[in-house]
């Protein structure tokens, strides 16, 4: 069983095999700290491979959901006519939703063919010394909870011009993180360090899915993930409490 349907098995609870099916799922379920981050809070609806997996931490508001979605497909779920009306019925619960992610995962098995020169990578137990650098805030979280597993900086010159990390997400998943700090370096930096972490982790560490969110009105992230060799794997509804 692939390691995204073993991820989403524990964020969804249920086993991997439900998961493969075609079938949309629904559950009533708190995240544990083996879920991923976006599936331990009030709900979340991944739309992945025209069904829609749906959990809240409200046996009513799954139920309805459930009863109004059960059958829906979920290649157009994100229509605003739908989101919508998915919001009104959030609001009843004093929910509603927060962001809408679009999730990037290897598409196969990630060759690293770029010159290790310039290139560093650092360990778990390196990370913490960038932690005071307040250039450094989206490749690394800095957080006990979800720890930041792996690093990859690019210098020249001695000059920190890119850094990228990965940190802990969920029992089978590490998501990656990315920023530019100078102007500076090849085409495509961001791309290439993001390819070369995912190369890492794919080596180092088979059991662990490397995954990459964004905004989808963040245009040039997402072509950061495209030309590192990814693919959107799911779409993702956070739900939360109304700010």
């Amino acid at each position: 069983m692939t390691l995204i349907y073993k991820q989403l098995a524990i964020d969804f609870h249920c086993s991997p095999e439900t998961i493969a099916l075609p079938d949309s799922f629904f559950t009533t379920y708190k995240g544990t700290s083996d879920s991923r981050y976006h599936a331990r809070n009030e709900g979340n609806l991944v739309c992945q491979n025209g069904r829609l997996l749906c959990r809240t931490t409200n046996v009513a508001l799954t139920q309805e959901l459930r009863e109004k979605y059960a059958s829906v497909k979920a290649e157009w779920f994100c229509e605003m006519s739908n989101l919508y009306a998915l919001n009104q019925i959030l609001s009843k619960y004093d929910l509603e939703i927060q962001s809408i992610v679009p999730f990037f995962i290897p598409d196969g098995q990630v060759i690293d063919d770029i010159a290790k020169e310039n290139y560093q990578f650092h360990s778990e137990k390196e990370i913490p010394a960038f932690k005071n650098d307040k250039r450094i805030r989206q490749s690394f979280c800095y957080s006990e909870d979800d720890p930041d597993k792996l690093g990859l900086s690019y210098t020249e010159n001695g000059k920190l011009l890119a850094m990228g990390g990965a940190n802990h997400q969920g029992k089978y998943t590490w998501e990656i993180g990315i920023e530019r700090i100078e102007d500076g370096g090849p085409k495509y930096l961001a791309s290439k360090l993001v390819r070369k972490l995912v190369a890492k982790i794919q080596t180092d560490y088979p059991d662990v899915l490397p995954i990459y969110s964004t905004q989808f009105s963040h245009v040039q992230s997402i072509n950061v993930a495209i030309h590192a060799g990814l693919k959107l794997g799911w779409t993702e509804i956070i739900i939360g409490k109304k700010n």
